[in-house]
């Protein structure tokens, strides 16, 4: 299988995975590497890729981040830790109570709905969480372990 149809068209992104280390190759300019930075965050990236199948993004939850954490590290991937001194990302938080339960709930349910599978079922998120054998307990958070001994 060639490099392009399972890391996407990204040439530097293809460099980089095949460093020891990650990273970015010595040869690549900083025009270069935003263009490239650029390419591979874009929404369609992924798309008719390995990439898109085997690693990337889960969709379709409220928790995506966290089942992609599992799935990433499950397969091999290692995370660092970066502070930049200039905020790489500026998010979006509910703006009143209703939005702010509205996202708690979900959040709640969808751990609730991983944290309590026990089986890999075949083409759904379940799967990226039990496969391996590689669950993260540390993702519930104090809130919704209350909720579960309110409830019990």
């Amino acid at each position: 299988m060639s490099f392009e149809k399972t890391f996407g068209l990204s040439i530097v992104f293809i460099e980089s995975t095949l460093m020891e280390n990650g990273g970015v190759p010595d040869s690549v300019n900083p025009s270069t590497l935003i263009k490239e930075a650029i390419h591979v965050i874009s929404c369609g990236y992924e798309e008719k890729t390995e990439w898109g199948k085997e690693i990337g993004w889960i969709y379709g939850s409220v928790t995506e981040d966290i089942l992609t954490g599992f799935k990433m590290h499950c397969r091999g991937w290692r995370s660092i830790y970066c502070v930049p001194l200039r905020p790489a990302f500026k998010g979006s938080a509910p703006i009143n109570l209703s939005d702010r339960l509205h996202q708690v709930l979900g959040g709640h349910l969808d751990q609730l709905r991983y944290s309590l599978a026990d089986t890999a079922l075949s083409g759904t998120v379940s799967e990226v969480v039990v496969s391996n054998g590689c669950k993260d307990s540390h993702t519930l958070t104090p809130s919704f372990t209350r909720s579960l001994l309110f409830l019990s």
